[in-house]
């Protein structure tokens, strides 16, 4: 979508293509009320406009539910979500591929992920720097960048201007590792964000912070909603590399 950057003063800086993310992981990722929230709400400071009549949109209630049904049809399975972020990896580091799947093997049988076998500190590192930044699969709906780095969802992150204008929709994470204990910080990216909850010394609860490693959706049939399983979009290691990562974004 094309959008208009403007700076801080809301003078205009430039005009850029916005990539928006894949929605056929959606409901992996997001519980069907926080997608509902942003179809009705949309997303400040990104093309993403209020569809739904409670955000001022021209969709009824019925129409966004539908919006909704259609969506999960049209969901991935949950292993063809692995095989595209570990051929992603494969296909930048072939070694760090092998040991990434070794501690994945390792890990089986493992309930708490707290308690899960991790990569060494570098591989880590380098494996939450690819994961972080990915915008080439899922067209960046795996990224944590896109939401985090104002530019990267048109293809400018760290740009000069980036920190003038508002198209960065999540909080800067350089020094997060003072703000949230690793455990604190592995919970959020894990779980995802319920609005009204307290996170860290004094973040509340955004309902568009998404879960990457559990399925929020799941066991919740009784309530009509479809169950593709547990497992969310990235495995335990996975998630471990992200947090260490941005855990030494201010290195």
């Amino acid at each position: 979508a094309t959008f208009i950057i403007n700076d801080e003063n809301g003078q205009f800086v430039d005009q850029v293509s916005w990539n928006a993310p894949a929605l056929n992981d959606v409901l992996y990722r997001y519980d069907e009320d926080q997608v509902r929230y942003v179809l009705n709400y949309g997303r400040p400071g990104t093309p993403m406009a209020a569809w739904g009549a409670p955000g001022g949109g021209p969709l009824t209630t019925q129409q966004v539910d539908n919006i909704i049904d259609y969506l999960w049809t049209v969901q991935k399975d949950i292993g063809t979500m692995r095989t595209e972020v570990d051929d992603l990896v494969k296909s930048i580091d072939e070694g760090l591929h092998e040991r990434m799947l070794r501690v994945r093997e390792a890990n089986e049988g493992i309930v708490d992920p707290l308690q899960a076998k991790r990569l060494s500190h570098e591989d880590e590192i380098a494996l939450g720097e690819i994961l972080f930044n990915n915008q080439s699969v899922g067209a960046g709906s795996y990224s944590c960048a896109r939401c985090h780095v104002a530019g990267a969802a048109y293809g400018q992150a760290y740009s000069d201007f980036g920190r003038l204008h508002t198209s960065s929709f999540g909080p800067n994470l350089a020094g997060v590792e003072n703000e949230s204990t690793e455990a604190q910080h592995f919970d959020v990216v894990w779980n995802g964000m319920t609005s009204g909850v307290g996170y860290f010394s004094r973040r509340q609860g955004n309902p568009q912070m998404p879960a990457f490693g559990v399925n929020r959706n799941s066991g919740r049939s009784d309530e009509g909603v479809p169950d593709l399983g547990p497992e969310g979009m990235l495995t335990a290691e996975q998630v471990w590399a992200i947090v260490t990562f941005e855990r030494n974004l201010s290195n």
